[in-house]
């Protein structure tokens, strides 16, 4: 899955879908499909493309005829961004008197609250002196991820173990958000930043180990 800019959700993965699931989307139908060459294709492309011979295959490793395949498809192919998809299949299976197919956060900061999205990161380091990342020197090891339908505002922090000061943080957020509608986020402690440099030259993040993390609070 790629990332692109959706004018409603910002930064967010897409999908690729054959032309009968995109049409359907568009029109507000989830129309039953399985991804198969990176796309998501209707039961009648399966058929008429024979696509279920490259259930196996893997991209890089994709043989002459997936890429014909392929190509093929992504043609007419359309992309829509997940959280837009993801929209429209709860609306589709409520429509339907039917369960709904994720856990649904209709009451998370998103995207587009982008200002109490930086009220919140500011209010955070004035109230609580958390310790620089070594991730990204010159910054805290505090992290705050945006919310969306399929999950929840992310706030993250290090180096924060003793359970007195992150009640106190918890309750900062929890105050912060009282007034609004938008109440729903999951906070994590971790014990520490494990960051691990290549020989490349690259670096990565390593295994971190949660010191303390719960449901979602809303």
């Amino acid at each position: 899955m790629g990332i692109f800019s959706c004018e409603k959700h910002g930064l967010q993965g897409f999908w690729e879908v054959c032309s009968h699931v995109g049409v359907a989307l568009d029109a507000g139908v989830v129309l039953p499909s399985q991804q198969l060459l990176h796309v998501h294709v209707c039961s009648t492309c399966v058929e008429d493309l024979d696509l279920l011979r490259f259930v196996d295959e893997e991209w890089p490793k994709w043989s002459d005829a997936a890429h014909s395949c392929y190509s093929q498809l992504n043609a007419a192919a359309d992309f829509f961004c997940a959280e837009c998809v993801a929209a429209v299949q709860l609306a589709f299976a409520r429509t339907q008197g039917m369960p709904d197919p994720f856990i649904p956060y209709e009451r998370t900061v998103t995207s587009q609250q982008r200002e109490v999205l930086d009220q919140l990161v500011a209010g955070l380091e004035r109230a609580f002196a958390f310790r620089e990342s070594i991730v990204e020197p010159g910054r805290s090891a505090l992290v705050v991820h945006q919310g969306a339908l399929t999950h929840p505002l992310s706030i993250t922090i290090s180096y924060v173990t003793d359970p007195a000061e992150q009640d106190a943080i918890l309750g900062w957020i929890d105050a912060f958000l009282a007034d609004t509608t938008h109440r729903q986020y999951r906070a994590e402690f971790y014990a520490f930043e494990d960051w691990k440099v290549e020989e490349s030259g690259g670096a990565c993040r390593g295994p971190e180990r949660a010191h303390e993390a719960g449901p979602p609070r809303w």
